[in-house]
């Protein structure tokens, strides 16, 4: 049976009789009308004496709020009975013909669930959503957009509509079918009305009826529209009428026709109108890159650009983001229409190595230094160095390197949003966006843009938000419909939007002609004339070598009479030695690999069997020129294949007579998948987070049988090798011949000659500096004669010293030859340092692992410890001490530490604070992953840790690793985050913190240490390795963090943390080597702050030399400043003072002195530890405080004066309640309004009529 969907007016439509007067008539346009294009030409007909028909439907009202469902079953008489294959002739969509009635239905909590399964809305396929309150509307659903756990071979019921939360709706639905398929299978519609259903409800939930259809002998069917008798335009619905904007010029016939169902056809009288177009403007290209004849020297991407003139854009729709507001704002853009945070897409498909962002600012250009891009939250990568030269209301596209954003965080392939802008109180800006893409593969991915704009956001503007919107512009008369670009009359790509480039990646040497050719909507085409250009090799340096100046610091300042010791690297030597590969890697975070093939022109040539006459061992040649490699972040992968680390080979390796090391590696070691009778090339080095490092591969040979196989090497070194990131780079280097070594090095001050070395290290003191601002600069001389020049240095000579300098004096012995002075890399000259943390503020910190630390007993378990112990350099023992992760109120808002045998009391912090230990704000309640206010958590755990302690904490430790607590605590001024993410910086074997780590927004892995996981020869392990990993001027810090420290089972044993933490005493303490700094991350990170920021310099006057520490360069934050300086000198320290409240101790080593220094920073306004907190008279006090209840102030003295004026306010300054009666007599004051407060901070004020006030601050629970 063929069913006609018209028009179905209201809850029910009339029929009248057949009529035979039916006709059509124009009501638009008007005969005789003009029209300029692209003008709107609207065309609508009124019909009269028409029949209508309408069709059977289902009419489904609700009237309640809620979750809410139709069950709508295929089998007359039960929901639950026969079952019916709806794909059986290979059907693939269904089919739902739907109308609103009420025309305000919430599609968006609107969902279908075939069997009662899955969660899959309706909105994104209703196309119409516009008409869909006046009349049927058909939407098409792939199956495959169906959860997979759907039968659709036995399907039983759809739950249609599945109402999560959409309130009161008048909808119906007229039919759902199958299709796609031989057979369509009809669910339900005209001809299959008899299916049960649920809706039958009778207070006031859904309720279902069925509405009989009526089809008269001849009804109607559509409206057809014609200019000069051909068909334009159709149209089924009132108004029947269409809109044009593009049509013939000249004198044109507009006619409509009535199509009826029996096929007969009314004709309208037609109109003529008149049709003109705009006059086109002259088509033209301008080049902007490559300009005529220009030089472009190779790079992996050249981008070639073209500006066309005489016709408009493609009319796109952009998306509008509008930030009205200061502070921290981002704008969350997914890719999905209905989510934020699903599916994941894999935007690398293809071999996509860029994300492209087209976009303009309308109104004023923003500070792009205060705007990052954020993918999934993660990474942080700052805008400004890829906009240039940007214009307003101009669009320009944006190029950014895939390998640029912190790769070990974000995975491209598993991306579902981007947080894009990421204002960092950037202030006030519009930026309206084009497209998104990510290119440069064979696939491109579109984000967002074009076709695709359906994308969520989170630009809602609520509470301050950036606002996001979709602006459509109107169309242009003529449009560029496409520009095609070619090289060498090869076409290479095209573009669509402007501005119009093309990604030129990994171009060859050459010389080439480049063209444009633009055609347009009004099929006007343009061909630019060829532009000559050419790719080369970019201009080599004077010299390779690059000197630069390492001390003193551009802006230092010193003192007269000023000892200034100048001190140089030389960057990029090339020793004599082997000829070799030379890796350069530059990627700071994230992966990247050599690829070394055998054969000399690929990477994936023949294969080879390695292992051929008994070979079972790899071995490499490899120097790590600068002695900074990260080897347990670099691996070794034949065929691609594995995850071997080279730290353990590597540690254990002999060096040649050249310094190349030479690793050894069994077979046997590598995954067992890697076939070494088959190998095509061989991955080395890949780094997986290690950052940079420069390694020379000498040669990589198996060996072990009795013919080694030379992969590469002094004899085999013309493989063809292959980088996977720009940023590492390659070079095969002759540096048996090729060497580039310095021969002299020339100090210069003011461009005056100072002095000439010629042997490393390449340094120079001089104390013949005056008052006044200098320059030094070195000049390098290389084996060659080519030379290179360093920066300037720009130094302060001062007469006075500053009055809050910090001065270390030193009386020496006798007067000194030479004086050098330099900061330790960790505090008392450690060789590493390791932290270790108690979450959750559990009591067996306490009673067993301080006990451990300090000596004692511990009464449950009967031990007793003489303590473990390092020692400082100068003779003084320093006991073991770790770092707390305070929570201070439990869910319900009680105060668990004032009384507990669980949980540490207010006591045994203050004695383990005392004892060199720190605390760590872990929020108020440990709050974690849910919706509450994690800026409160943050701000009362701060606010109620300083009362309780006079402790400002400083760093911060995720509850069960929640991210969304990270920007917050930023802006409440914490300075560094521990947690168990394996994204942080030390993830997984620590990290080398001796070349100044970026400790701005720090964030630390540590590990946790449970009994599931871990053994006694494991742990013992880590710290091995720590210790071996710092050599050579490496020093790693790690972090542990434990839950409970005592009882036989749970996530942590006693005897293995106890066992654990004596062997790191015995092997690392004094006891042992004497090489670890075992101490809270805080103090470690502390130390680190201020060893990277304090500015040193020296004086010296007969035997007496001064250190001179600038106090304006130290952190105000840290209360308690502390710094370990080596001294090279050949006189002995005979006694060493400091001008601050401090210590000073040192030893009197005669190759390098250590000399320790702890003060307390005077600009601190809260005292660290037990020390009291500065206080001032006090008549007041309030209990208890915090409260949930009620609270009562105590006058404690009358007798002195009297109570004028009493005041409660809220934290915005609001007065809750205040008394005004002069000379109040009552020593209690009972405040009852706080009972009915929400929770947060209330600050009381009392006056005396002497003159005396004292505010109190009320934490409400």
């Amino acid at each position: 049976m063929r069913v006609r969907f018209v028009l179905f007016i209201g809850l029910s439509l009339f029929i009248k009789g057949f009529l035979s007067a039916q006709s059509i008539a124009l009501l638009s346009p008007i005969n005789g009308s003009s029209y300029m294009l692209p003008e709107n030409i609207n065309i609508e007909a009124q019909l009269n004496e028409v029949e209508f028909a309408s069709p059977t439907y289902l009419h489904i009202t609700n009237t309640l709020t809620g979750y809410r469902k139709l069950k709508l079953g295929n089998n007359p008489t039960t929901l639950y009975g026969s079952t019916v294959d709806v794909i059986a002739s290979g059907n693939t969509t269904m089919e739902i013909t739907l109308m609103d009635f009420g025309g305000n239905c919430d599609w968006n909590n609107i969902q279908i669930r075939p069997n009662g399964e899955g969660t899959l809305g309706i909105k994104k396929y209703i196309t119409d959503l516009n008409s869909i309150n006046s009349h049927w509307v058909k939407i098409n659903i792939p199956l495959s957009d169906f959860s997979s756990t759907i039968d659709f071979t036995a399907l039983q019921l759809i739950e249609i509509p599945y109402s999560t939360g959409a309130g009161p709706f008048d909808i119906g639905i007229a039919e759902i079918k199958f299709s796609g398929g031989n057979t369509p299978f009809l669910y339900w519609g005209e001809g299959k009305s008899d299916n049960i259903h649920d809706g039958h409800s009778t207070t006031g939930g859904i309720v279902a009826t069925t509405i009989a259809g009526n089809f008269p002998t001849i009804y109607f069917d559509h409206v057809e529209f014609l200019i000069n008798d051909s068909v334009i335009g159709t149209s089924y619905y009132p108004p029947y009428a269409i809109t044009i904007n593009d049509a013939d010029t000249g004198y044109l016939t507009v006619k409509s026709i009535l199509v009826l169902s029996d096929s007969s056809r009314v004709e309208s009288p037609g109109v003529i109108i008149h049709v003109s177009q705009p006059e086109l403007g002259v088509l033209s290209a301008e080049w902007v890159t490559p300009t005529n004849n220009q030089v472009i020297y190779q790079e992996d991407m050249v981008t070639v650009r073209a500006d066309i003139e005489g016709s408009n854009p493609l009319s796109l729709p952009f998306l509008n983001i509008n930030n009205t507001n200061t502070g921290y704002r981002k704008l969350k853009i997914g890719n999905n229409p209905s989510t934020l945070y699903s599916p994941l897409i894999n935007a690398l498909e293809g071999g996509n190595q860029y994300l492209e962002i087209t976009m303009r600012c309308p109104n004023n250009i923003p500070d792009w230094n205060l705007i990052e891009l954020r993918p999934m939250s993660l990474g942080r990568l700052n805008l400004a160095p890829y906009i240039h030269d940007t214009l307003t209301n101009d669009w320009f596209t944006v190029t950014i390197p895939i390998n640029d954003f912190d790769t070990s965080q974000i995975q491209f392939d598993q991306i579902a949003y981007l947080e894009f802008p990421y204002s960092l109180d950037a202030g006030q800006f519009q930026i309206d966006i084009q497209s998104i893409k990510f290119t440069g593969g064979t696939t491109p991915f579109l984000f967002f843009g074009e076709e695709k704009i359906d994308n969520k956001t989170d630009g809602t503007g609520l509470n301050g938000a950036m606002t996001a919107t979709i602006i459509t512009q109107p169309i242009s008369f003529e449009e560029i419909n496409e520009v095609t670009f070619q090289i060498n009359d090869t076409t290479v790509g095209n573009d669509y939007f402007p501005p119009y480039q093309y990604n030129w990646i990994k171009p060859r040497l050459g010389e080439y002609t480049c063209k444009a050719i633009v055609k347009t909507s009004r099929k006007r085409t343009l061909v630019s004339g060829p532009i000559p250009f050419s790719i080369q090799t970019p201009p080599p340096p004077p010299s390779s070598l690059k000197p630069i100046i390492t001390q003193p610091d551009t802006g230092s300042v010193s003192y007269e009479p000023a000892i200034v010791n100048i001190k140089t690297d030389i960057l990029n030597q090339i020793p004599q030695g082997p000829d070799h590969l030379r890796v350069v890697n530059n990627l700071l975070t994230g992966s990247a690999k050599v690829r070394i093939g055998y054969s000399t022109t690929t990477v994936y040539g023949s294969k080879y069997d390695v292992t051929a006459n008994g070979n079972d061992t790899l071995e490499l040649r490899v120097l790590d020129v600068n002695g900074n490699a990260n080897w347990p972040q670099i691996q070794l992968k034949p065929n691609g294949e594995g995850n071997l680390n080279l730290e353990s080979y590597q540690s254990s390796a002999k060096k040649d007579n050249h310094g190349y090391y030479i690793i050894r590696i069994p077979l046997s070691a590598f995954s067992a998948t890697i076939d070494f009778t088959n190998i095509q090339y061989i991955d080395f080095p890949c780094c997986n987070g290690a950052g940079a490092f420069d390694l020379q591969v000498a040669s990589v040979t198996f060996i072990g049988g009795t013919s080694p196989f030379e992969w590469f090497g002094a004899t085999k070194n013309n493989n063809y090798c292959e980088s996977s990131s720009s940023k590492m780079s390659f070079k095969f280097v002759k540096a048996t011949t090729d060497f580039i070594i310095p021969n002299k090095v020339f100090f210069y001050a003011d461009n005056r000659l100072l002095t000439c070395d010629s042997v490393a290290p390449f340094e120079y003191s001089s104390t013949s500096y005056f008052e006044g601002i200098h320059y030094i600069k070195v000049k390098c001389l290389d084996n060659l004669g080519l030379i290179a020049w360093s920066d300037s240095v720009r130094i302060v000579i001062k007469k006075e010293i500053p009055q809050d300098a910090f001065i270390v004096t030193l009386n020496l012995a006798s007067s000194p030859v030479k004086v050098d002075l330099r900061k330790a890399p960790l505090r008392y000259n450690k060789t590493f340092a390791y932290s270790l943390t108690q979450d959750d503020t559990y009591k067996d910190g306490y009673t067993h692992l301080f006990k451990l630390f300090n000596g004692g007993t511990i009464s449950e378990t009967g031990e007793t410890f003489k303590g473990l112990f390092y020692t400082d350099g100068t003779g003084n023992d320093i006991q073991f001490s770790a770092g707390v992760s305070w929570i201070s109120l439990d869910e319900s808002m009680n105060d668990f530490h004032l009384s507990s045998n669980f949980y540490l009391i207010y006591s045994d912090m203050k004695t383990l604070l005392a004892n060199r230990w720190d605390i760590f704000n872990h929020s108020l309640q440990h709050m974690a992953n849910g919706e509450f206010d994690h800026d409160y958590q943050i701000k009362a755990n701060t606010e109620y840790v300083k009362q309780k302690f006079g402790i400002r904490m400083r760093s911060f430790v995720l509850p069960a690793g929640d991210m969304e607590y990270i920007p917050y605590v930023w802006t409440n001024g914490y300075t560094a985050i521990f947690a168990n993410n394996s994204k942080f910086s030390g993830w997984p074997n620590g990290f080398d913190v001796a070349n100044k780590p970026n400790l701005t927004e720090f964030k630390m892995y540590k590990r946790f240490i449970n009994t599931d996981q871990y053994d006694s020869l494991m742990l013992d392990s880590y710290i091995d390795n720590l210790a071996k990993w710092s050599v050579e001027g490496k020093h790693y810090w790690y972090q542990d963090f434990i839950h409970r420290a005592s009882g036989n089972t749970g996530n942590t044993i006693w005897f293995l943390m106890r066992d654990y933490l004596k062997y790191v005493g015995r092997t690392y303490g004094k006891d042992g080597l004497d090489n670890i700094w075992m101490a809270p991350g805080q103090t470690v990170f502390d130390y680190l702050q201020i060893r990277d920021s304090a500015q040193l310099s020296m004086t010296m006057e007969n035997n007496t030399l001064r250190i001179v520490i600038d106090a304006e360069s130290l952190p105000d934050s840290i209360p308690v400043y502390t710094m370990s300086l080596l001294l090279k000198s050949d006189a002995l320290i005979s006694s060493a003072s400091m001008n601050a409240n401090g210590t000073v101790t040192y030893n009197n080593d005669p190759i390098e002195k250590l000399i320790n220094l702890e003060w307390k920073n005077p600009k601190y306004k809260t005292n660290i530890g037990i020390d009291p907190v500065e206080t001032k008279e006090s008549r007041c006090f309030v209990y208890p405080n915090p409260t949930s209840d009620i609270c009562r102030l105590y006058i404690s003295d009358l007798t002195k004066s009297k109570v004028s004026h009493y005041s409660l306010s809220d934290i915005n300054g609001a007065i809750i309640s205040e008394g005004t009666t002069y000379n109040l007599n009552d020593q209690l004051i009972e405040f009852k309004q706080l009972k009915d407060l929400t929770s947060g901070f209330y600050f009381l004020r009392v006056l005396f009529n002497d003159g005396f006030s004292e505010s109190i601050k009320i934490i409400k629970l």
